[in-house]
This record gives C-alpha cells, sequence and structure tokens, in this order.
C-alpha cells in the first residue's frame, strides 16, 4: 500500500435481532404426498431429534465441501469451494478469491487465486466446525488470545465475521487496489471485485508497521465479506447499503408429488427477518416462476445467478427405479440369455472372489443380478446355486464392517481406496445394499441376518435424521450441490470430488430397494429422491445438460468434477474408454436412465476416435449395453465381441440387457 485509507466514521445503526423462518418450511402443493430428508428410522435414534440443522455440530461431517477443516485443527485447511467464492484457512488469515474458470482440452480449471486475507496481528493456531446446516458452516477461529467466528454457505456470495478481537488486518495481493466505500473497503483485481465492510462505527486505516496491511475496525466486532457478481445491474453502493442478515442456518426439504417430480425447498434463517443473497446454479430448475436476477458469476460449474431470497423451490422428475429386470420375449434370445447363465454359474461356482470391499461389492453385484435373471426364466436350479454363493460370500462380508466412533463412520477391515478415512461410501456400500436386497427377495428368511450391518451401511450413507449422534445427515450427499462428494477430508487443492455418477446413482437405488425390501419406507423414498436429485446435478455438471462446457474444452462429458475443476480423466486411466465407462457401470434394472443422458451420439464418436473397435476394449461388454439403450441393433451385432469380456461381471447381463432394450427400441 502506497496510501493511507482516510478513517471515516459512522452513527451505528440499531435493529432487532429476530429469529424467523423456521428452516422446517413445507411449501404445500396439492398434488404432494410424502415428504423426505426427515428423520430415518434405520438407525437408533437421539430422544432430542429434531428437524434443526443446528444439532449438526456434534457429528463429524465428512464427505462435503468444508470437511479438510477438520484437519489438522483446520490449518491450513484446503481450499473451500463455496460458490461462488472459494476460501481457505491458513496461518496468516483467511484468503478470499473468485475461481475462475479458465478451459483448457482436458480441463476447466477453477483454481483458487485470492484477492486477499483477512485476520488478527496473530496467526491462526486452530480452526475448528462448531455447527454445520444442509450447505452453511461455521467455524470458530483462534489467533491471539480470543476466538472469533466464521459464517459460510455455499451458493451465498457473503460470509460473515463475528466475535473479531480488535482490528481487522487485511492484506491484499499485488495488482490488486482499494477503494474506501460505505462502511469499509473493496477489493478489485480485473473484474473481480470484493467488498469488505465493518459493521456500526468504524474506522479504516494504514497498519503503522506493515505497509501491505490494511486495518478495518467495528465497534460491533462483526465484519462482512461480499463478493460481487462479474455482470450485474446493480451499483456498488446498491451491495454496500444492504441490511446486514447472518445466515444461522440452511435446510432443504424435498416432497414428491402425483405429478411425479419432487420439489425441494431450500430455506434460510437468518439473523434478521429479511431475504439473503444466494445464487440458482445449473441444475436448480425452479417450479414456478423467475426471480429478478441481480447478477452473474461465470464459475468452473457453469454459470451462477444471483438472487435476493428467503427460501425457493425447484423440481427435479423422479424416475421410478425397476426392481427387477423385464422379461425378454424373443425365443432365441431367451434361449441366448439361458445359456450365458449357465456358463456364468460356472464361472461364479470356480471364482475365488475379491477381498477388498469394493471389488468384492461389484462381485457380488455380478452374482445378484444373474440370479434375478436365473428368477426371470424359471431357471430353478441355477438360481439355487447362485443364491448359495451370494448367501455364502454376503453373509461372510458381514463382519467385515465396523463402527469406527471418533470419527463416526462404519468402516470396512478389507478397507480399500481409503474407505477407513471415509472416501468411496456409497461406491462400496451400494454394491452390498442392493445385493442384500436382492437375497433378501429371493431368500426372506435371510433378511434377519442381514439387516442389522445392512441397516448401518444404509444409515452410514443416507441417514436422514438431522439429530442423529451416530452419523451424519445424507454423508456423502451435498444438497446444494444437488450431487454426492466421494473424498472423506476434502483435502485436495482443487476441493472435493466425484468420479463415477452411476455408482453414486447405484448406492441410492441400493438404498431404494433395502428400504422397499424390508418395508422401511423412509429408506425407499430417501434412495429415491437422492436418485432423481442426483440425476438432475449429474446431467449439468457431468455431461454439459443445459449447461455447455466453455470454449477451449474438448470434450463431451467431464469424468471427473471437484469442487473447483471439471476433469476429462478418471483415477485409474486415460483411456477414453474408461473415462466414459466409470459413468455406467454397474448395469442394473435401474440403468434405464442412461437412455436420457444427452448427446449420446457425440459421446459415441468421441469414444470411437480412440477406440476403433470397441466392443473388443476389456470394457467392450459395458459399452455394447450401454450402446443398446441408443442404437439396440448395433449392439446385438457387436454382442459376440463384447460378450468375451467381462467388465459387467456377467455375459447374462450383457444378453439380458442387449436383447431386452433391442425390444423395447425396435
Amino acid at each position: 500500500m502506497k496510501k493511507i485509507i482516510l478513517s471515516a466514521q459512522k452513527q451505528k445503526s440499531l435493529f432487532f435481532v429476530v429469529l424467523f423462518l423456521l428452516v422446517g418450511v413445507f411449501i404445500f402443493f396439492a398434488n404432494q404426498e410424502s415428504s423426505f430428508f426427515q428423520n430415518n428410522d434405520n438407525i437408533p435414534q437421539n430422544q432430542n431429534s429434531g428437524s434443526s440443522s443446528e444439532k449438526h455440530s456434534t457429528v463429524m461431517k465428512t464427505n462435503s465441501w468444508f470437511s479438510s477443516v477438520y484437519k489438522n485443527q483446520g490449518v491450513p485447511s484446503a481450499p473451500l469451494f463455496a460458490l461462488p467464492g472459494a476460501y481457505q484457512f491458513r496461518a496468516d488469515g483467511l484468503a478470499i478469491g473468485f475461481p475462475r474458470a479458465v478451459a483448457t482440452p482436458d480441463t476447466v480449471f477453477g483454481s483458487f487465486d485470492p484477492l486477499c486475507s483477512v485476520g488478527t496481528t496473530s496467526d491462526i493456531t486452530r480452526v475448528r466446525v462448531i455447527r454445520y446446516g444442509d450447505w452453511d458452516a461455521h467455524f470458530e477461529v483462534e489467533s491471539g488470545s480470543s476466538p472469533w467466528q466464521v459464517h459460510m454457505a455455499q451458493g451465498s456470495p457473503v460470509t460473515t465475521i463475528d466475535h473479531f478481537p480488535g482490528q481487522l488486518a487485511l492484506v491484499c495481493q499485488p495488482g490488486v487496489t482499494l477503494t474506501a466505500i460505505k462502511q469499509g473497503l473493496m477489493a478489485t483485481r480485473g473484474n473481480e471485485r470484493i467488498l469488505i465492510q465493518a459493521q456500526g462505527t468504524y474506522t479504516v486505516e494504514q497498519d503503522p508497521l506493515f505497509s501491505d496491511r490494511v486495518q478495518l475496525f467495528s465497534a460491533e466486532q462483526s465484519y462482512r465479506i461480499m463478493l460481487l457478481p462479474q455482470e450485474t445491474s446493480q451499483s456498488v453502493a446498491w451491495f454496500a447499503n444492504l441490511s446486514w442478515n447472518v445466515i444461522l442456518d440452511t435446510q432443504a426439504d424435498a416432497e414428491e408429488g402425483r405429478d411425479d417430480v419432487i420439489r425441494t425447498t431450500y430455506a434460510f434463517r437468518g439473523e434478521v427477518d429479511a431475504p439473503v443473497l444466494t445464487t440458482l446454479w445449473p441444475h436448480h430448475r425452479l417450479s414456478s416462476g423467475e426471480p429478478e436476477v441481480l447478477g452473474q458469476y461465470e464459475t468452473v460449474l457453469g454459470t451462477l445467478r444471483l438472487i435476493q431470497t428467503a427460501s425457493f423451490t425447484t423440481i427435479s422428475d423422479t424416475p421410478m427405479p425397476a426392481s427387477t429386470f423385464e422379461r425378454v420375449t424373443d425365443p432365441v434370445a431367451v434361449e441366448a440369455i439361458r445359456e450365458a447363465v449357465r456358463k456364468d454359474v460356472v464361472i461364479f461356482r470356480k471364482a475365488t472372489p475379491p477381498q477388498g470391499v469394493y471389488f468384492l461389492g461389484t462381485w457380488l453385484g455380478g452374482v445378484a443380478s444373474v440370479a434375478q435373471i436365473a428368477e426371470l426364466y424359471n431357471m430353478d436350479e441355477e438360481k439355487t446355486v447362485l443364491l448359495d454363493i451370494l448367501e455364502r460370500y454376503l453373509v461372510a462380508s458381514l463382519p467385515n464392517f465396523t463402527y469406527q466412533a471418533d470419527t463416526q463412520m462404519l468402516v470396512a477391515k478389507n478397507t480399500e481406496f481409503g474407505n477407513e478415512e471415509g472416501n468411496d461410501h456409497h461406491f462400496h456400500y451400494g454394491y452390498y445394499l442392493r445385493a442384500s436386497a436382492v437375497l433378501a427377495t429371493l431368500r426372506p428368511a435371510l433378511r434377519v441376518t442381514l439387516e442389522p450391518t445392512m441397516n448401518e451401511l444404509a444409515g452410514d450413507i443416507a441417514t436422514t435424521d438431522r439429530g442423529s449422534t451416530r452419523y451424519p445427515y445424507i454423508r456423502n450427499f451435498s444438497p446444494y450441490d444437488g450431487h454426492s462428494w466421494a473424498d472423506g477430508d476434502a483435502s485436495f487443492a482443487d476441493g472435493n470430488n466425484q468420479e463415477s455418477t452411476s455408482e453414486a446413482l447405484n448406492a441410492w437405488y441400493g438404498v431404494f430397494l433395502w428400504g422397499q425390501v424390508t418395508g422401511n419406507a423412509t429408506l425407499e423414498r430417501t434412495g429415491r429422491t437422492l436418485f432423481a436429485t442426483e440425476l438432475s446435478a449429474v446431467k449439468a455438471y457431468w455431461f454439459g445438460e443445459n449447461n455447455p462446457f466453455p470454449s477451449g474444452y474438448a470434450h463431451t462429458i467431464a469424468s471427473l468434477v471437484w469442487g473447483g475443476k471439471r476433469d476429462y480423466a478418471t483415477w485409474f486411466s486415460g483411456q477414453a474408454m474408461h473415462i466414459h465407462g466409470i459413468q455406467w457401470l454397474p448395469i442394473t434394472p435401474a440403468s434405464a436412465y442412461l437412455e436420457t443422458l444427452p448427446n449420446f451420439p457425440e459421446r459415441e464418436a468421441e469414444i470411437l476416435r480412440a477406440h476403433p473397435n470397441p466392443a473388443t476394449h476389456e470394457w467392450g461388454d459395458l459399452y455394447a449395453a450401454v450402446l443398446s439403450y441408443s442404437d439396440p441393433q448395433e449392439a446385438v451385432r457387436l454382442l459376440p465381441a463384447a460378450s468375451k469380456n467381462q467388465a459387467m461381471k456377467s455375459t447374462a447381463l450383457l444378453y439380458q440387457t442387449v436383447y431386452r432394450n433391442a425390444e423395447l427400441f425396435q
């Protein structure tokens, strides 16, 4: 800083603090039938449980946008992508910036490049989560003698700081200019603008000891940081004059109506009775009307529209996942399927199942699918053998899961891919839930054996009791993002991430099926609702539906979505077949949604450029199965070559899928 910002004095404004807008807002429509995301009876209930998400503070929330704060006493955290902003707790303060979207042929980067950081003159020594809502979080920061608090929420461009001791030290990067505004400063770099304001009587002055540090003082010990949209018709003064309203809680509640859509109401509880600033994201399809749009943010996820509201309601189509496969009628096709079942039985009888939690789950899923197909075609002998195999290894796997009290997670002893750290729980456990649902359907007497462990698996990933002290509320699923996160502690520079959307959907399908077979209506509704909601976000962010990828990105999908990045990549391979295929497996009766994913001809052309003979690829059977949802006759032609591969764990499943789609789409 080369110049000193002059002090300014303002008369403190008074207002009454009114708690309002109970977050359990229910918007009733004439066609509504049932409510989701309430108490979940699949786990022991807390006697004091309720819908208020303020009770979250006792349970560690892994697999979220802010999970890295739980590590290393929160310092440094990984960047927290609470779009439209990004933040990071560092020793020298809270860093603040825009994750600017920059497209390259294989990646859309939204890298964290902060403009400024705020803090005390002492280093931050500890940050902890003191409460969180469905998409907001409240942190306590220790630096110097007195702790201070930070509130932030996904979607909101406003972050507030309370109980701050002394003067707020503001340090900005080279190239950032500071100008005086009402009650504070505006930091500007290109089209990035951040307001830093003090509440009540305030002063702004140059730090006498550090030339690059400005100090802001609030008599109320309260500050707010507001990221202005890149495009807006509103003036800086309009934003600066907005009433102060700290977001105290957030809650999303979903209702399914008779019109086969899910309506989800996103509600804010503020410190005062007034609307808040938030953004609508590309997957947010409003149930009615269009609010006044105050501006736009261009982000790694697409365009976010700024609105001012206390709540809004979105709609998602709710596909009803089928519980089992549909019978093929063509006699020739039926005989081919039956012969494939016989061959699969031989393979499964001779097999030594994988040992790790993930690959064992996928193998059990394959056995379960062939058992369903054998049931479909009255192959009683083969069905008995398959169910014996499924029972033997599934029941033997139950003791592999144990509750880890210090992290409030159900973890696998035969861990893979960081399961013990919270990674990929929904991917892993969905396979076991579906396999158990199939087994309990075909052998009902086994339900009592399976139920305790399967209820825990469902509880770990899909608890909907916000008052639970055993598991966090819908651990893997992020209500505002509309999809799941896979990394347990989100300790990457690009935030949290998710690769396989199809395995995420399989998790909610497994929850749905397990609820259906056990008569647990809450689990059944929760699984169906999460399936439908996740599918909406998958189409928007992985497949670009109504949300085109930016110019410069060379692909038709993103196969790995982060809080601050979208990649054409996988964790295990750079091959096009794997990049696309990880969004397809496993094929189950619920896979009919694959037909609804956009732009298959373009995606197919991309695969063919890399793999001219895709049926011969190691995932060629999976390719043929997915092709059958768009071009079933070509998929039938590919069967002789494709059936030599085992990505689907079953030739019978390949034949069943292709021949059934050939009849449906002929």
